[in-house]
């Protein structure tokens, strides 16, 4: 069976969810775990600040500033603990919890390769996927996604700092204190289209995207670069009439006037797929499209 994003996330989150509900650990435990968590907190950092995923202020902003400060207080947290004696990262905990620190990496690295990024920061679709991954309703509910994730990774921050072991440093539970603070607080302070519930559909959608593989013959060219104002050109195959937007042959496609021949090369990522096929990803879309007036998805 194909992997899906939705495979990933579920799996970090039942992991993280399960270390929100611990009660004992010895302190060299502790702070092994400290220090995943400070490995998941910055891979979902990678979310906010990638350009194939989160390119809208000011929502993205604020939770990859509180994420970038909760992994530095999980930083202090784990320096203050360094070298405590026992079973540290022998313990299961730690191990589960790089575990799911892994699954969220794996999850960007699977929606990135539905899209191609150029050097001017472009984003040109490498499947079908891409467009309606790109639609501002999905963007939000992978923002919901990460908020979500942050408020259990936020949890398990303060059941470490209450646990009951003495040799635990207090420098090392003020930060997991404040790590938890600076998790949690991502959550409420989203809008209201990234709040729990919100965008039944559109995370169904996003759930549901499995890694992108071109079909043979089926690729999307790069445009070359235009040697006269460095822009993508849209230069047709060779032996063609006329370029596509009916440009005259050697023009880049941007500073001739377009003539009534030719269609036109795919533009970048601005918007969802319109007129999904009835089993493109596209109409899964849709289906979410139709989801959203409801709070269960059917």
């Amino acid at each position: 069976m194909t992997a899906t994003f939705g495979d990933f996330l579920e799996q970090a989150t039942a992991v993280v969810s399960g270390a929100a509900s611990i009660r004992d650990l010895p302190s060299s435990t502790v702070i092994a775990t400290t220090i995943q968590l400070r490995r998941l907190t910055t891979a979902m950092s990678r979310y906010v600040a990638e350009p194939r995923t989160f390119p809208d202020p000011p929502a993205a902003t604020l939770a990859g500033l509180r994420l970038i400060q909760a992994a530095a207080s999980l930083g202090r947290a784990a320096e203050a603990g360094a070298g405590l004696p026992g079973p540290g990262a022998a313990h299961p905990l730690p191990g589960r919890i790089s575990t799911a620190a892994s699954a969220v990496i794996t999850g960007l690295d699977l929606l990135a390769t539905h899209v191609s990024i150029e050097p001017d920061g472009s984003a040109w679709p490498r499947t079908p996927w891409a467009h309606a991954l790109a639609s501002p309703q999905v963007k939000a509910a992978l923002l919901a996604e990460m908020a979500d994730l942050a408020g259990l990774a936020g949890s398990a921050c303060r059941a470490l700092a209450s646990v009951p072991s003495p040799a635990l440093p207090a420098a090392s539970r003020e930060a997991l204190r404040l790590a938890g603070a600076q998790l949690s607080a991502i959550l409420p302070a989203m809008p209201p289209d990234s709040q729990p519930g919100a965008l039944p559909g559109h995370r169904h959608l996003l759930r549901a995207a499995p890694a992108g593989m071109q079909q043979p013959g089926n690729r999307q060219r790069r445009p070359r670069a235009c040697p006269s104002c460095a822009r993508p050109s849209r230069a047709a195959p060779s032996g063609s009439g006329c370029l596509p937007g009916g440009r005259k042959p050697k023009d880049c496609g941007h500073h001739p006037p377009p003539c009534p021949r030719g269609a036109g090369q795919p533009e970048p990522l601005r918007s969802p797929v319109t007129s999904p096929s009835k089993s493109s990803p596209a109409s899964l879309y849709a289906h979410g499209t139709s989801c959203l007036a409801s709070t269960v998805c059917p």
